[in-house]
């Protein structure tokens, strides 16, 4: 079996302003991937971008991510929202899992672990350097009725 776990990332307002000046105020989510592209690390330790394979990638015609890298047989997929986002990005993501799985098994394709990963903004004054949850399980959640 696969092993799955998530890591939750908040990277505050101040450094996409920061890093993208006066440019930050028309990027929406995209200010998060790009700050994701360019500091791959604070995903995981030892990535960069030899280790990016794509933006908004499709499983199945149905699911997609923002993201994807891949390191020594561990696949990071990886959906940016902003703040007011999160749970909607959550359920994507979680949704996302399970099509990439399918497809991994279709081209004969085994993964050693699958990281979900989502990267929100924090909104201004809410932290004052990126914040890395990690759980060593995945779960997907039950939607409430």
């Amino acid at each position: 079996m696969v092993k799955k776990r998530i890591i939750e990332i908040t990277i505050p307002e101040e450094y996409l302003r920061k890093e993208f000046g006066w440019f930050r105020q028309g990027m929406g989510e995209r200010a998060v991937r790009i700050y994701l592209i360019k500091h791959p690390h604070i995903i995981e330790e030892g990535l960069n971008l030899e280790h990016f394979i794509g933006l908004d990638i499709w499983f199945k015609s149905t699911q997609e991510v923002d993201m994807l890298f891949k390191k020594n047989g561990t696949y990071y997929l990886i959906e940016t929202k902003q703040k007011a986002q999160y749970s909607q990005g959550l359920r994507q993501l979680k949704a996302a899992v399970p099509y990439f799985e399918v497809e991994m098994k279709e081209h004969n394709e085994e993964p050693k672990e699958i990281v979900a990963v989502l990267a929100t903004s924090s909104g201004a004054g809410y932290v004052d350097k990126p914040l890395v949850f990690r759980r060593d399980s995945f779960e997907p959640e039950k939607e409430d009725e």
